[in-house]
């Protein structure tokens, strides 16, 4: 029987004002570890506190409806049990301590539970400025922004077997407030190695925004689709796209469905640059297989796996992080710089976000190949840039 159910006040969350926190049920156990059992109608969240168990409320609610909806058109029994949430916060260790033992971890559970091929073994990583300073960054720090399925009896975690036995699935989406810090920390970084002032940066961001809240709002979206890939696989619900990204499910010479092709054959003549945007794959998939040269890879860290496996099948590897803003005039000559060595013949896959992709290759065409700012901006728009055309625009007013 559970007791009368508590109310917690939610500060600083727009989408509802309380949640409804249920005790636990006599048979789960109330802590693992450092966090508290947070129990709902919606989920059993293992949290620091009630505000990072409140944290993910709505994002959960929205992916129950979604299912629910998903499940009724196909069968009449439409009742979702509830998912286990990790929700790691920024003071929050790695549940794996070491970086490198956690993200070979989380390859593995996002291969064994939603059949990605990812490639995300890091070491340090570093910003390099302008001058060629190096500012060095803890690998944990990035880690911390990652959502990930959770393969639940992992004895390196040893969840509690009830637990894990009472959910749907496990999965693990970070707080917003520990992706906007582990954020900072980053943009922190870069300021630092491309000598940019506290104060030009309060400038830029009354410009073209925060790169923290575009970098959560990408968080965000991954969160979601994690969680919602992790449910409907568990509850074996078949969502719209659930598999669509998968290329042992595309026929050969196509690529994915989810893999944004920002130049088409019949479009290379305005663009005339063979650019390709990944959406989602990152890994050997796409180094060891098609016609490529080139492999331009956008992710916030860099990998230390990718450039081994680009030498060892003939590709050049170039890393330009997106850091949640927009493409620098020298992230754009070091793409000319690859095109340069791969000839026009070659392909360059951008790894990552396709609106930094899309004004990536849009400013290329703008500045290398000399497409009037008009067709640039058509190619931008045409490739994905979204509604950062505006922005866009004014970045390449201001970038000489």
């Amino acid at each position: 029987m559970l007791r009368a159910p508590t109310l917690l006040l939610l500060s600083g969350f727009a989408a509802c004002s309380t949640v409804e926190w249920q005790q636990p049920p006599s048979e789960l156990p109330e802590r693992w570890r450092d966090y508290r059992l947070f129990v709902s109608d919606q989920a059993y969240v293992l949290a620091r506190d009630g505000s990072a168990a409140a944290d993910s409320y709505d994002l959960i609610a929205n992916v129950r409806r979604r299912l629910s909806q998903r499940q009724a058109e196909v069968s009449s029994n439409a009742d979702l049990g509830r998912p286990l949430i990790l929700a790691l916060s920024y003071e929050d260790p790695l549940p794996i301590p070491e970086p490198e033992a956690w993200s070979a971890a989380v390859q593995g559970w996002q291969r064994q539970l939603l059949g990605i091929q990812g490639d995300f073994q890091i070491g340090n990583q570093m910003q390099v400025g302008p001058k060629g300073k190096q500012v060095e960054i803890d690998p944990a720090v990035a880690l911390h922004m990652l959502s990930t399925p959770i393969v639940g009896d992992d004895a390196r975690l040893a969840l509690p077997t009830a637990l894990v036995s009472a959910a749907d699935c496990v999965v693990l989406l970070p707080t917003e407030s520990g992706t906007r810090a582990a954020a900072d920390v980053m943009i922190d970084a870069a300021l630092e190695a491309q000598g940019i002032s506290s104060f030009s940066y309060a400038a830029m961001k009354l410009v073209v925004g925060d790169p923290a809240d575009k970098m959560w709002e990408e968080m965000a979206k991954q969160a979601t689709e994690t969680l919602a890939k992790t449910w409907a696989r568990a509850r074996g619900i078949e969502l719209e796209t659930a598999d669509a990204s998968r290329p042992g499910n595309t026929p050969p010479g196509r690529l994915p469905a989810g893999w944004h092709e920002l130049v088409l054959p019949g479009a290379r003549t305005a663009a005339s640059a063979p650019w390709f945007v990944v959406g989602e794959l990152r890994g050997t998939t796409v180094i060891e297989n098609g016609p490529w040269r080139g492999y331009v890879d956008t992710f916030p860290y860099i990998s230390e796996q990718l450039p081994r496996l680009c030498a060892a099948n003939g590709r050049e590897y170039l890393h330009v992080p997106d850091k949640g803003g927009l493409p620098t005039r020298t992230d754009v000559d070091r793409l000319e710089e690859l095109r340069q060595r791969c000839g026009d013949d070659g392909y360059v896959f951008v790894a990552g976000k396709q609106e930094f992709g899309a004004a990536l290759v849009a400013s290329h065409a703008l500045w290398h190949l000399g497409k009037p700012r008009q067709e640039a901006m058509l190619i931008a728009e045409y490739y994905g840039i979204g509604d950062r055309a505006a922005e866009l625009g004014r970045h390449w007013q201001e970038t000489k």
